[in-house]
């Protein structure tokens, strides 16, 4: 996602308001008396001289859109800054023009079964779509539905399902918001999100920049406005937090603990634990403990 594409906001849809979220209802009924079957997860990348043909979806599916205009009744719609998501049924014809930096977009395409009986949703004609008021979280569930899909192995397929309904879930979440936030407190509330559901990873000041398209400094400032701390300092706060939970509430030796949060090395998790709390992680045979200075002399 480029940082200089024209930006957007609010919501854009194939139909009234009133019928968008009839179709939204319709959809959830769909899945809560289904099964749903991840087909296939394509990311697609075109430069600006190849052309896309007009592509009739085989199934249902969620289109992501990064790069790139897509038509929706009967309108063109520009991938805002933040880019674009679009839900279209089994027969719906997808037609999209390359941006100056081309097309790019991450097509997910799922059957939903019935069960018991229950009679299936489907217009073919129908598809409706919208701009996330926070895209970098969508963004990144889909890279590990993708991720997951791409394995060949069967657990990882089995993943992959709870992968989509992650996404799913998280994309029918963000069009029921009420409204978007104003740029600045959106950026720190993806930061926030994102740390939140990732913690466990290596997160870096840059890599998160680069996720939320703003230099390092930019973020910061903004995050330091919003909560009186760096992003880098939430990071670590939050780890120590679950690490603590984790030490009080199980018997995990202290290298699970460590790399359950985001540190490799017991030395360094160590430290950081220390450096928030004032005291060592640490535990007695058979019974899990958080030891911390205060606690021995309260206990005495």
């Amino acid at each position: 996602m480029k940082q200089d594409r024209q930006k957007q906001s609010g919501s854009h849809t194939g139909m009234s308001k009133g019928h968008e979220a009839d179709e939204l209802n319709k959809l959830l009924s769909l899945w809560l008396h289904s099964s749903i079957r991840v087909i296939d997860v394509r990311h697609i990348r075109l430069e600006p001289e190849e052309l896309l043909q007009p592509y009739r979806l085989p199934a249902q599916a969620f289109v992501f859109v990064l790069q790139g205009s897509v038509r929706l009744d009967g309108d063109w719609k520009d991938t805002p800054h933040s880019g674009y998501v679009l839900h279209g049924n089994k027969g719906f014809e997808l037609n999209m023009k390359p941006s100056q930096y081309g097309i790019e977009y991450i097509l997910v395409l799922y059957k939903a079964t019935s069960l018991s009986g229950h009679t299936m949703y489907n217009h073919p004609s129908i598809a409706h779509g919208f701009v996330p008021p926070y895209p970098v979280i969508l963004y990144q569930k889909l890279q590990l539905l993708e991720y997951a899909w791409q394995d060949h192995e069967a657990l990882s397929k089995i993943q992959a399902q709870g992968r989509f309904y992650d996404f799913a879930y998280e994309c029918m979440r963000q069009l029921q918001e009420p409204k978007a936030r104003t740029s600045a407190r959106d950026i720190v509330t993806q930061a926030i999100r994102f740390m939140q559901d990732h913690y466990a990873e290596s997160i870096t000041l840059e890599r998160l920049a680069g996720l939320l398209e703003c230099s390092p400094r930019h973020l910061t400032r903004l995050f330091k406005k919003q909560t009186d701390c760096s992003p880098i300092m939430y990071l670590i706060q939050l780890r120590m937090d679950k690490a603590k939970e984790l030490l009080r509430k199980t018997d995990a030796t202290l290298q699970d603990i460590a790399v359950s949060v985001g540190y490799p090395d017991v030395y360094f998790f160590s430290r950081a634990f220390k450096k928030i709390y004032g005291c060592i992680p640490g535990s007695l045979p058979g019974q899990p403990i958080f030891i911390c200075f205060y606690e021995r002399y309260q206990s005495g």
